[in-house]
C-alpha cells in the first residue's frame, strides 16, 4: 500500500503526535510499504523542507507560509506519492492557540482525491467531561463545530482513537470509532538491568541509614512529561510512603521529562511526606528508558478514563512498569464508559489499598517490550480489510 500521512508538526522529540506519526510511517516503510508524511503546522521549521527519515518522504510546511500555499504543496505531494490511504493523525491544537477549525483544513480535506482517508483522534474537544468550567464549555462547543464539519468533509473509510471515552464521543456523532491502542514514543534502550538501576540511582541523593533487608535501598517511583493539575498528589505520596516501608525501603521520585508548571507542587508534597524528589528536566531518548528500566513503578497523571491517551503511560508500560493512576476523577457526560482495556501493569490507586494487593501488583512487573510492531500489525490490518 501507498499511505500519506498528515499531521500537524514532526520535530522529533518536541511534538508527541509528530513522533508516533514518525513511527508509525517508518514501521510500514519496513514492511515494504510506501510512506510519506506531510506536517501541515510545523512551528520548528521554516517554509518547505523536505527530508528523507529512514525511507519515509517528509514535506514539513511551516505555521509562517499562507494556508493558501501549503494546501497547494499538499495536494502536490498527495498527486505525487498517488496514495491509496490518506492517514490524518489529529489533535486540535496543533492547527490552532485554542484549537479552533482552520477552514483551510476542510479544502485540504474536500480536495483530497481518490485516496481513501482514516483519521486517528489523538484529542478530541473540550467539554467532554462532567463539571467543566463555561470558558472549556464555550471552547469545546466551537471545536466541537469545527471537528464535526472537517469529519463531514472528509468522510473517512476508518475512524481511531486511543481510548474507549472518545470512541463513545465519536460514536455518538455517528461516526464508529476503533480503539487503536497506543506504544511508546520512547525507543527501549538495550542496557543490562544493573546498569538500568545503577543509572537511575545516581540521579538520587545518598540513602539514609536503614535496616538492612538485603538488595536496593530504594523504592523508586518516576513521572515522564506533563503533570496535570488536576493530581492531587497528597493521597500517592503518602501510599508511596506506605509502600517503601512495607518493602523496607526509602521512597524516591524523578519527575522526568517536560513536567510543566505543576511540578513544583508535586515536588514539594512528595518532599513534605519525606520522599527523596529530584527533577530530571529533559533528558535524551536513551537516558529516559533507561530510567524507565531502572525504577520500579511509574506514575501518571492522567485520569483513569483516558489513559489509553497518555503518551507516559504508553511508555512506561513498553518498559514493562507496572503504572499507578491516581485519578479517577474523570466522568464523561451522557451516560458511563467501559475503563481502559485490560492490562495488568495498570492498577487504580484506589486499587492498591492493602499492602497485599500492591505487593501482587509489583509482582507483575515484565521484560520490556516495544508495542510498536503489535500496533502497526492491527492498524494496517484494518487497513487492508477497509480496502
Amino acid at each position: 500500500m501507498k499511505l500519506l500521512f498528515l499531521c500537524a508538526s514532526v520535530e522529533p522529540g518536541r511534538d508527541g503526535v509528530g513522533d508516533y506519526t514518525r513511527r508509525v510511517a517508518t514501521e510500514c516503510a519496513a514492511r515494504n510499504h510506501e510512506a510519506a508524511i506531510v506536517a501541515l503546522n510545523d512551528e520548528h521549521s521554516a517554509g518547505a523542507s523536505d527530508e528523507n527519515d529512514d525511507g519515509v518522504r517528509i514535506l514539513r510546511l511551516s505555521r509562517d507560509l499562507s494556508w493558501k500555499e501549503r494546501i497547494s504543496r499538499t495536494i502536490a505531494r498527495v498527486t505525487d506519492v498517488g496514495p491509496d490511504w490518506t492517514s490524518w493523525q489529529f489533535v486540535p491544537y496543533g492547527y490552532h492557540p485554542k484549537g479552533l477549525s482552520q477552514p483551510a483544513l476542510l479544502d485540504l480535506a474536500s480536495a483530497l482525491g481518490r485516496a481513501r482517508g482514516h483519521i486517528m483522534f489523538h484529542e478530541l474537544w473540550n467539554d467532554l467531561a462532567i463539571g467543566e468550567s463555561t470558558r472549556l464549555k464555550l471552547i469545546g462547543w466551537m471545536q466541537r463545530r469545527g471537528i464535526l464539519k472537517f469529519l463531514k468533509h472528509l468522510a473517512p473509510v476508518l475512524v481511531h482513537t486511543s481510548n474507549e471515552a472518545y470512541a463513545a464521543v465519536l460514536t455518538r456523532e455517528n461516526y464508529h470509532a476503533r480503539v487503536l491502542p497506543l506504544f511508546g514514543n520512547v525507543p527501549i534502550a538495550a542496557a543490562p538491568s544493573p546498569v538500568c538501576r545503577a543509572k537511575t540511582l545516581s540521579f538520587l541523593p545518598a540513602p539514609q541509614p536503614l535496616e538492612d533487608r538485603g538488595g536496593d535501598p530504594f523504592f523508586i517511583g518516576v513521572t515522564f512529561g506533563t503533570l496535570h493539575p488536576q493530581w492531587k498528589s497528597e493521597a500517592t505520596a503518602a501510599w508511596m510512603r506506605k509502600t517503601a516501608a512495607e518493602l523496607g525501603r526509602q521512597p524516591a521520585l524523578l519527575i522526568s521529562g517536560r513536567a510543566g508548571a505543576n511540578a513544583v507542587i508535586v515536588k514539594t508534597v512528595f518532599s513534605n511526606a519525606g520522599i527523596a524528589t529530584v527533577e530530571t528536566g529533559e533528558q535524551d531518548a536513551n537516558t529516559i528508558s533507561t530510567i524507565l528500566q531502572g525504577a520500579d513503578i511509574g506514575i501518571v497523571s492522567s485520569p483513569w478514563a483516558l489513559v489509553g491517551k497518555s503518551g507516559a503511560a504508553s511508555a512506561m508500560r513498553d518498559h514493562g512498569l507496572p503504572v499507578v493512576v491516581p485519578r479517577d476523577d474523570w466522568r464523561l457526560q451522557k451516560g458511563p464508559i467501559s475503563g481502559p482495556p485490560r492490562d495488568s501493569l495498570l492498577a487504580r490507586l484506589a486499587d492498591l489499598a492493602t499492602p497485599e494487593a500492591t505487593l501482587r501488583w509489583l509482582a507483575l512487573r515484565q521484560a520490556p517490550r516495544s508495542r510498536l510492531s503489535p500496533v502497526v500489525d492491527d492498524f494496517l490490518g484494518q487497513l487492508e480489510k477497509a480496502r
